[in-house]
């Protein structure tokens, strides 16, 4: 079988190193997004795709615009069966979808029609989800609308971050997609539509999103911080200044204090919610290093009693 791969980050390398294993399959081409300049330097960094396929000697492709015609003529002559696609970052034009003779295989980390779009392991968590899963589909030309080969349900542990739940489905979910799509071309198994009046779908974030409003209960700021790791991030503002939020639990105490008020304390930092107060553990003032609540304290017991910004911008 020849495969044509699309992937960009370190969640879909597992899925392409599989893939390469399989002595029955030939990954005829690699396509991943451009290289991103990284750091105060801006130096380029390619994607980690490529960094592995460059590894094993696979041929990469990365396109400004998959919708010009000699890059839709680059990868035609590549001559595959089938494009297996897991988190590429963009949407595919219809050329693309009609390349092969079994179209495009899309692994999507949800149990669709559930968290369609973007980002569906950090709406999971957000939403305080029990399970999640991958859903094994064939693209068609809306976002995540496409039928359904095969799903597998992974469950969401109380503490689950998303670097977590995404190492969990990089251990769990690549030999399942292997499986899916051999199945499908072999003939074994049949796409079934999905029900679209269950749809729900999720937005592309960006780092306003991880503002911290702590007019919101204990428990769905304490979800934030877990979903939004380590990016967009979750921040709040004192004295101006970005404090970000890394680690942080919920606590069982109560107290009558102005909501996003550092509450007075030498054993760490407490802040007071619409519902109850939450522990931060690990936080990081902008432009500084990575601290613990007890090393931030000794050097910024001024924060005690303030009360922290809940505005969106600064």
């Amino acid at each position: 079988m020849k495969v044509l791969f699309f992937g960009t980050p370190e969640l879909a390398v597992p899925f392409l190193q599989t893939l390469y294993n399989d002595p029955s399959i030939e990954i005829v081409g690699v396509v991943c997004q451009p290289d991103k300049p990284v750091g105060r330097k801006q130096a380029l960094v390619p994607p980690a795709v490529k960094q592995f396929a460059l590894q094993k000697n696979l041929p990469v492709f990365q396109f400004n615009s998959l919708k010009k015609p000699e890059a839709l003529e680059t990868l035609r002559q590549l001559q595959a069966d089938v494009c297996a696609l897991v988190v590429y970052g963009k949407l595919l034009p219809d050329e693309l979808l009609r390349l092969t003779t079994f179209g495009v295989v899309n692994m999507h980390p949800s149990l669709l029609p559930k968290f369609r779009g973007p980002s569906p392991i950090k709406s999971a968590i957000l939403q305080g989800e029990s399970e999640t899963g991958i859903s094994v589909m064939l693209l068609d030309q809306g976002m995540d609308t496409g039928p359904i080969l095969d799903q597998m349900t992974i469950s969401i542990d109380s503490n689950e971050t998303n670097t977590s739940l995404e190492r969990n489905i990089a251990e769990v979910a690549p030999t399942f997609f292997l499986q899916t799509l051999k199945s499908y071309v072999e003939g074994y198994i049949a796409a079934k539509p999905q029900d679209h009046s269950k749809a729900t779908l999720t937005k592309l974030l960006d780092k306003e999103d991880g503002c911290i409003d702590w007019s919101h209960s204990a428990v769905q700021i304490d979800r934030q911080v877990r979903a939004f790791e380590p990016w967009p991030g979750t921040w709040t503002l004192w004295n101006f200044t970005r404090l970000k939020i890394l680690q942080a639990s919920i606590r069982s105490e109560q107290s009558t204090a102005l909501i996003g008020t550092v509450l007075p304390s030498n054993e760490g930092l407490f802040v007071q919610t619409g519902d109850g107060i939450l522990q931060l553990q690990l936080v990081q003032l902008e432009g500084k290093q990575v601290q613990d609540a007890q090393a931030f304290l000794r050097g910024h017991k001024e924060i005690l009693g303030a009360q922290l910004d809940r505005k969106k911008t600064l």
